[in-house]
């Protein structure tokens, strides 16, 4: 059964225009100037190919396309050569645009505003640079603020305790950490406190014009005086003396905004208390980028260490890139990509004076599926030993694998056992990418191929066979070799694969021609997938 995934969704937060856009069910999302993208951002300073999120068992990733400016996650420049991990709440800017992750179903608590930008304009006054008082009480209560947001260990408690310190500094009851919402009349509650027990949040108003008024940027202020206040049955009700919102960024990024309001007598003056929540704004923009970098280095050395063992998996178990096993010869590369398949390769010499081999690729990417080829390419290695027949040794690797839970992944391969005088058996399951090097050109498989192994348990291989003449060559290949894109999206292609090899004149030039190709059509962008190319060459039965 399919694996269903969880679709990723960007809200913009800034930018020349806004939306949303989501995956709507599919691996990836495309991010560019391109009509055909995804997500379409129509501005000089977006590449065509920009930026893509892509959907891989472990999660979701973004990747940067080689992009002239750069894509950037939670402040941090994403390299092309390495994808980043995405978690609900991170922030990506792409050119003049800001967005907000989600993944899966988030349903964040939400409060509407209150219309109060209609009618007579509410007098907002906003907070210049004005130094912060000099009062005891009001330092402690910062320093303090301070020390508990810089220990915070995540989003949420550091939200809670920017909103405490404010709370406590402004004298004041009544308040929220609040995060813009969708659309201009509400904004999703990150914390909040009415007073009291923690956790309800109880009835809370927020001035539209308030919030709109900080999110340009600037602290502001709306006291008892004003039209909004006095004209606004929601507000009045709730006895608000005067309010407070000040603005909380992450870089350049708006990420959330800090609320307090004075309802009991006991309060302070909204000048003091707008510069007291204007230096726990700064100090908590300060904390929330410590906090994001600290998180994004974190999933990054997770991800490096993962695709290291990996790597190390692969190279571990993979024979020499270029040598001679009697009448063959052969060459062999493999250029990994960004996230680590499954691709395989194995030359095994047989009792019997024959040589197999094989290679394969698993589906999906990641470590699971880099384990799941070191333990096929193990257990095909020992089946073919045990067998000497290339019929038998798939359907034993098939009964192995299909016996077991693999999470939906399979594995497609080639596997050929040459003879001295040139005859080759071979079985095809579920590959397909080879073709026969003669000296009249190149013949491709021709017919079809079996099923992949590891999807039905009680499948059984037959085996096909060709004689090959001295000189005669068999190309292998995997599809990240045909898959690979340019700038414009275009795949390699198979037709693009045959003019490369019309140059080769030996195994070793084959791969060559191959890997020179690919780079040139790729220019520059980065690989998604691993991609191997190997060539056998008959080299005649007196080479033994």
């Amino acid at each position: 059964m399919a694996e269903t995934r969880p679709d990723i969704a960007l809200h913009t937060l800034a930018g020349p225009h806004g939306g949303s856009y989501s995956s709507n069910g599919r691996t990836q999302m495309t991010i560019g100037r391109a009509v055909e993208s995804d997500v379409c951002l129509l501005h000089e300073t977006v590449s065509r190919r920009h930026a893509v999120a892509v959907s891989r068992p472990e999660g979701w990733f973004l990747m940067d396309q080689g992009s002239a400016l750069g894509t950037w996650l939670n402040g941090q420049r994403v390299s092309p050569a390495a994808p980043l991990p995405l978690i609900s709440g991170d922030l990506v800017r792409i050119g003049p645009w800001s967005f907000r992750v989600s993944i899966g179903q988030m349903h964040p608590s939400t409060a509407a505003t209150i219309a109060d930008d209609r009618g007579p304009a509410p007098r907002i006054e906003r907070v210049g640079q004005r130094p912060l008082p000099a009062g005891a009480r009001q330092l402690r209560m910062l320093m303090q603020g301070l020390s508990r947001m810089s220990s915070a260990p995540n989003e949420h408690l550091l939200a809670r305790a920017a909103l405490d310190a404010a709370l406590s500094g402004a004298n004041c009851s009544h308040g929220a950490v609040l995060r813009p919402g969708g659309t201009s009349d509400e904004v999703a509650i990150v914390a909040a406190s009415n007073g009291g027990a923690d956790g309800e949040i109880g009835e809370i108003a927020f001035s539209r014009s308030l919030i709109h008024a900080a999110a340009a940027g600037q602290t502001a202020i709306l006291s008892a005086a004003d039209a909004a206040l006095s004209t606004s049955r929601s507000v009045s009700e709730l006895s608000i003396r005067w309010a407070v919102c000040a603005p909380v960024f992450v870089g350049s990024e708006l990420v959330s905004l800090l609320y307090v309001d004075a309802r009991q007598t006991g309060a302070g003056g909204h000048t003091e208390a707008a510069n007291f929540c204007e230096a726990v704004a700064n100090a908590y923009g300060l904390a929330l980028a410590n906090l994001k970098r600290v998180e994004l280095e974190r999933r990054q050395s997770a991800l490096a260490a993962e695709l290291a063992a990996a790597r190390e998996a692969q190279q571990f178990i993979m024979p020499p890139a270029h040598a001679a096993q009697g009448f063959l010869g052969y060459a062999m590369q493999m250029r990994p990509g960004v996230f680590v398949a499954g691709d395989m390769f194995d030359v095994v010499p047989l009792d019997d004076g024959r040589v197999a081999v094989c290679l394969g690729d698993v589906s999906g990417h990641g470590a699971a599926s880099a384990m799941l080829m070191a333990a096929a390419q193990s257990q095909l290695n020992a089946q073919v030993r045990a067998t000497c027949d290339a019929g038998a040794a798939v359907s034993g690797l098939n009964r192995y694998l299909g016996e077991r839970s693999l999470g939906g992944r399979f594995v497609s391969l080639w596997l050929g056992i040459f003879s001295r005088d040139g005859a080759v058996e071979f079985v095809d399951a579920g590959h397909g990418y080879w073709f026969l090097r003669t000296a009249a050109g190149l013949r491709g498989p021709g017919a079809g191929t079996a099923i992949p192994v590891g999807i039905d348990p009680g499948t059984r291989y037959d085996v096909s066979r060709l004689a090959i003449a001295p000189g005669d060559r068999i190309v292998l290949y995997s599809d990240g070799v045909i898959d690979e894109r340019n700038p414009a999206g275009d795949p390699f292609g198979q037709e693009r694969l045959e003019r490369a090899l019309r140059a080769a004149r030996n195994c070793d030039t084959d791969v060559i021609e191959i890997f020179k190709a690919v780079a040139r059509f790729a220019e520059g962008a980065p690989p998604t997938d691993d991609a191997t190319a190997a060539s056998i060459e008959y080299l005649g039965a007196a080479e033994g």
